[in-house]
């Protein structure tokens, strides 16, 4: 072999003899009478046809700068792949467009547009011809477009020819999975293919129900009453909720009944910067193998949504709110109430900077008793009890009840504890169900719920009821006890 190297100081020649009986090779430069010894590997690579030095790559455009992708099958309609944000949308030619499965449809995007291969034998290039391609693909992004053909399956891969290139490759034979004829295999079965990320509001409403309102601030999600009043979201629960809006399968798409009536409806609106109209989910009524008809906003069409969505649209917001109530510093808690089972109303205050307590009233049905005196009480029970009236934490929610409900559960309450605790925002209430928030407040203790609990409320929702149990009285039976002696 006769070579030629160009550099800044000109051409440089040299020859390359034949290899020796131990596999070494000697090279010369022209005008040299010197020789030098090589490896015969250098051979290999000088001898190469020039077809090897080609690039490698099918489509030399980067992953994450491919725009879309047209797939076309030598025996079915062609499809593109189009990148929208974070989403791939497919468009069946002369068919119809609908959203890809995101993992599958990036680890398709990856693989189309990363295809790479070596040289195949020189005499495979006669024997296939373009028109008996299996697939022609089209890989478009950063301002240019790579074509090229799947021409057949051979023993050792798959053959491929790039469209600006006479030569043959061969791909790997895994390649295969992503050579999708039908495109459908990777339509997005999900009701919502969404980010929550994007999201400023989420809305459930129904017959029947009321509605339940979440806002995002930043980070976190509050429960909207109405513009004043807000609750923090239990981070879980609203895990929860995400989960179950993320789970929503369709089995496609189905023509509206003319008497399509909604059950319930999901509003989804989106953060006011990215200027999208809210999306609303409709939800017909459930059918007799559990499925529904469901309707996008967005679309025409019906859907036929094949997952139970019953703990979706039974939510209401005391299963997403947190399990605390308003809360403060203890030492902004300076006078409290207890009402015993007995009908006894006794008033406490903390005298100012001494950390010390004083019994100042004992009633009996709105009477002071007669010949009650003021006098100190222990403060160490009395603490315990303000620590737990500062934040007060249930375990769990038992629902709304009805007014008839409520009267008959706190009939005869056997605790009742008021107290008054500062508020940034009063919200005062409109009427004797609504939650509202107000400096005093009263916590409740009424029937038995079972043998180990019983039913409360704190004034906050006065028509939410929770269960306490023995341990969560304690502080308070403990106080009463000091009270007392």
């Amino acid at each position: 072999i006769r070579a030629e190297v160009m550099d800044g100081a000109g051409p440089h020649r040299f020859d390359v003899g034949r290899p020796d009986m131990n596999g070494d090779v000697w090279v010369r430069g022209e005008g040299d009478e010197r020789a030098f010894k090589y490896p015969a590997r250098v051979l290999e690579d000088l001898g190469r046809e020039p077809r090897w030095y080609r690039d490698p790559r099918l489509a030399d455009i980067p992953a994450h700068l491919v725009e879309s992708i047209r797939v076309a099958p030598r025996s079915r309609a062609a499809y593109d792949l189009k990148r929208v944000g974070r989403s791939w949308f497919v468009t069946i030619e002369g068919g119809r467009t609908f959203r890809a499965e995101p993992d599958l449809a990036d680890r398709l995007g990856v693989a189309l547009a990363n295809l790479s291969g070596e040289p195949a034998d020189g005499d495979l290039a006669t024997t296939v011809a373009d028109e008996d391609a299996a697939f022609a693909i089209a890989v478009t992004g950063a301002g240019r477009e790579c074509r090229y053909l799947i021409l057949a399956l051979d023993g050792r891969g798959i053959l491929a020819r790039r469209g600006d290139e006479p030569d043959l490759r061969f791909i790997d034979r895994m390649v295969a999975r992503y050579l999708i004829e039908d495109p459908e295999e990777i339509e997005d079965r999900r009701l919502l293919g969404l980010d929550f990320a994007e999201l400023g509001a989420i809305e459930l409403s129904g017959a029947g129900r009321e509605n339940l309102r979440l806002a995002r601030n930043g980070e976190f999600w509050r429960v909207v009453f109405d513009d004043l009043l807000l609750r923090p979201v239990d981070p879980e629960a609203f895990r929860g909720l995400r989960e179950r809006i993320e789970g929503l399968r369709v089995s496609g798409g189905v023509e509206l009944p003319g008497d399509f009536e909604p059950q319930a409806r999901l509003r989804l609106d989106f953060d006011d910067d990215l200027a999208i109209p809210p999306l609303m989910i409709d939800f017909g009524a459930a059918r007799p193998d559990g499925s529904r008809v469901v309707r996008r906003s967005d679309q025409a069409d019906g859907l036929l949504l094949e997952t139970a969505v019953d703990d979706l649209l039974g939510l209401r917001y005391w299963d997403l709110m947190v399990r605390y109530f308003s809360s403060c510093r203890a030492d902004e808690i300076g006078e409290f109430s207890i009402r015993d089972p007995e009908g006894l109303t006794y008033s406490l205050r903390r005298s100012g900077g001494t950390g010390a307590w004083q019994l100042v009233d004992l009633r009996r049905e709105g009477e002071t008793i007669a010949g009650f005196a003021p006098r100190p009480v222990p403060a160490e029970p009395l603490e315990r009890l303000i620590d737990r009236l500062a934040q007060p934490t249930v375990a769990g929610f038992l629902g709304e009840k009805s007014d008839e409900e409520l009267a008959r559960i706190f009939a005869a309450p056997r605790y009742v504890l008021t107290w008054k605790s500062p508020e940034m925002l009063l919200v005062p209430p409109t009427d004797s169900r609504t939650p509202r928030i107000t400096e005093e407040k009263t916590w409740e203790i009424g029937a038995r719920l079972d043998d180990d609990r019983l039913q409360a409320r704190i004034s906050l929702f006065p028509a939410l009821v929770f269960p306490v149990s023995g341990d969560d009285l304690l502080p308070v039976t403990d106080a009463l006890r000091a009270i007392r002696d």
